[in-house]
């Protein structure tokens, strides 16, 4: 019996690998065989492809982690093969990049390495912030009608295709990414971040589409296998001969690893050289700046589902007022409580004694009128919302034991009723410019986590009164400086709000995001068209600003008391599998669903054809996906089984095919029921949608 080969044999002797150099070579080489053999890890293991004729040195368990380039180094699909995962097998047929890059290549955008004059830089309150350039925005537009939606749309039309919905799966991220990068204002890292993020998107679309509908036919065998391997693909490491042969078939790029024990046993015809990722790829860790990590298993999915919910909450916008999902029992009903409607709505209710031992620390409404505010500068919205607000049961006790600071009733962006409550135009003109002038950098803020500053209507209208030829030069003053000047009463009024400015950037590193404040005036524009200062503002201008600002306060309100009402033990998330997200669910309540909406835009285009559209039947989709998301809340069952006008459980197909009268009832009890909820929650009406005509 022959001794077995140990790492210190084949490490000192790689030509061990060679023993069965030719062996059969009128047969042609099998999966299990190698062009070419080459031993790694201190002689442990060695690697053999059979249809390549180099070898990569395989990627080691360690810390991962993005890179300067906004790549996981060794361990990223796109640039360098990885350990095969069945689960997330069609990242094996990703395109490698052309060593001769041209801009005629159809994968142009996909590979391109983005440069700082690819950048535009964006004009406001806050310099340092960029759009990508129109040039870009339109490759990617084009790369999503030609690839991604045709490729889908043809995928579809074939009767025999696998069932997958990787490629719908994958969309929403698509469309959502090119919408941020055409529209909103973001720092130089940022854009660069979400670009790449948008070209891993585009490559594993592709590499899913093909891998279906080209090399998993082969695989099965309903196609012929191939007779060489596509160079143009990164390929992968395998283990088993199971998978070589599969990826052999399908004329993938294949590099078995095996032990040194088995070394000599199969045909490898030449040894060369093992190729460093140190000599290709780019591997200075970002690490401070996309603080998120793996260190488990390579051949794990969850290395791919830990970088993929990274990558998705980018942009998200996550819970603005820090609330946990609550978790107190639902009370049940006694009949001793009158409400505002036949059900009971909303969390466990305050006993007297826990009321008076916590002296009150439960939100005491600032107003008990919550009608809709008449105004010809209002959109309208629709009824059943108007309606609800006026059936807002304000009792203290129903409302939730939340923090002091969340008795505020704030707001993440102006009620759109402070610019009809002003006593003149000339006011309004001076809240509609000021708005504007600083819209940019507070979407800005939005984007960024630590910027999320509810603020109450009163200082929203403060930053609204602010002189108009005001420069911000005080949000880069220490915020103890700051607080001291605001728990001065003897402060100046136009002092004060000032520092309005500086409690809602106290909390960002300018200097490390490359941000600053202009120190210079700059054109107020609203869609391209600027507003002169004295002339009269048009009312249609006037409706379109009032609109976007309720539907993103509305976007914003919705997905708060979802953060703070969903139950998330409902959804358990399964390996491997790329599993919409709940901000996917809620976005398909606004127009446009989750293929290019974002919470952070909301598009005129879209502006009658939402959850606030005049046409019953147009609207009904949206309060539909309403419906379905509410259906995940707590407090949702209870209240659902105490209504007693409809079945607000009733199937979607079902509410289809209701007749207006039905549909009508259906929506005016499940909006009240939203706005019930949102009061109980944070003390306060919430901002409801609107349409502009």
């Amino acid at each position: 019996m022959s001794r077995c080969i140990t790492p210190e044999d084949l490490l000192k002797d790689p030509s061990i690998l060679l023993r069965k150099k030719g062996h059969d070579s009128s047969e042609g080489l099998r999966s299990f065989e190698g062009q070419v053999g080459a031993v790694v890890w201190e002689g442990s293991h060695f690697v053999t492809s059979p249809n390549m004729d180099h070898i990569w040195e395989p990627p080691r368990v360690s810390r991962i982690t993005y890179m300067e380039d906004m790549r996981y180094g060794e361990h990223d699909p796109l640039q360098w093969p990885q350990p095969f995962i069945g689960s997330f097998c069609y990242l094996a047929a990703i395109r490698r990049r052309p060593d001769d890059l041209r801009a005629i290549n159809r994968f142009f955008i996909a590979f391109y390495r983005l440069e700082d004059s690819d950048l535009l830089a964006q004009e406001g309150v806050l310099s340092g912030l960029y759009t990508l350039t129109p040039r870009l925005v339109s490759l990617a537009k084009n790369f999503v009608q030609n690839r991604v939606i045709a490729k889908s749309k043809e995928y579809e039309s074939q009767d025999d295709a696998p069932k997958n919905d990787i490629l719908l799966k994958l969309q929403p991220s698509i469309l959502r990414t090119v919408n941020h990068l055409e529209n909103l204002p973001m720092t130089r890292r940022k854009i660069k971040f979400l670009f790449a993020e948008l070209q891993r998107y585009f490559l594993e679309f592709t590499a899913a589409f093909e891998y279906l509908t080209i090399y998993l036919p082969r695989i099965k065998g309903t196609m012929p296998a191939a007779t060489a391997a596509n160079k143009k693909l990164i390929g992968a490491f395998v283990q088993t001969a199971a998978d070589a042969d599969d990826l052999f078939r399908a004329g993938i790029p294949v590099w078995v690893i095996r032990e040194a024990k088995w070394a000599g046993n199969d045909r490898v015809d030449s040894l060369c050289e093992v190729q460093k990722p140190q000599d290709y790829l780019c591997l200075d860790s970002a690490f401070l700046h996309f603080p998120v990590d793996y260190r488990d298993s390579l051949t794990s999915p969850n290395k791919y589902i830990t970088f993929g919910r990274f990558a998705r909450g980018f942009l998200s916008y996550g819970d603005a007022y820090n609330l946990r999902a609550y978790e107190a029992p639902i009370p049940q009903s006694t009949g001793s409580e009158q409400t505002s409607s036949t059900f009971k709505i909303g969390p466990r209710v305050a006993t007297s004694r826990e009321i008076r031992k916590s002296k009150q620390p439960y939100p005491i409404p600032q107003r008990q009128d919550f009608s809709e505010p008449v105004s010809v500068y209002l959109p309208p919205s629709q009824e059943a919302w108007a309606s609800g607000l006026c059936k807002i049961n304000t009792d203290a006790k129903r409302s939730l034991l939340v923090s002091r600071s969340m008795a505020q009733g704030g707001y993440i962006l102006p009620n759109p009723e402070a610019f009809i409550g002003v006593t003149t135009s000339n006011k309004r003109e001076l809240y509609i410019t000021n708005w504007l002038k600083y819209r940019s950098a507070l979407m800005y803020c939005l984007t960024e986590s630590q910027g999320r500053c509810p603020l109450s209507s009163q200082l929203w209208r403060d930053l609204l009164r602010l002189p108009v030829d005001a420069l911000p030069s005080t949000i880069t003053q220490p915020a103890a400086t700051a607080s001291s000047s605001t728990s001065t009463r003897t402060s100046s009024k136009s002092s004060q709000r000032g520092e309005i400015l500086q409690r809602i950037f106290e909390n960002f590193d300018f200097h490390a995001s490359g941000v600053a404040v202009n120190g210079h005036e700059h054109q107020v524009t609203w869609r391209g068209q600027a507003l002169i200062k004295g002339q009269e503002l048009d009312i249609n201008l006037v409706r379109e600003v009032l609109w976007e600002l309720s539907e993103l306060n509305f976007r914003f309100d919705l997905i708060a008391l979802d953060h703070h009402l969903y139950r998330r033990t409902l959804k358990v998330e399964r390996e491997g599998q790329i599993l919409q997200s709940r901000e996917d669910d809620i976005l398909l309540c606004f127009a446009g669903g989750p293929l290019g909406t974002s919470p952070f835009l909301a598009h005129i285009a879209n502006a009658d054809i939402g959850i606030a559209a005049g046409d019953w039947m147009v609207r009904r989709a949206y309060i539909i996906y309403l419906r379905n998301a509410m259906r995940d809340w707590e407090g949702f069952d209870s209240a659902a089984k105490q209504c007693h006008e409809v079945d607000l459980f009733t199937r979607s197909s079902d509410i289809l095919s209701f007749a207006e009268h039905q549909y009508l009832l259906f929506e005016v009890v499940l909006v009240r029921l939203f706005i019930q909820l949102f009061y109980d929650a944070f003390g306060r009406a919430p901002v409801i949608p609107r349409r502009l005509h």
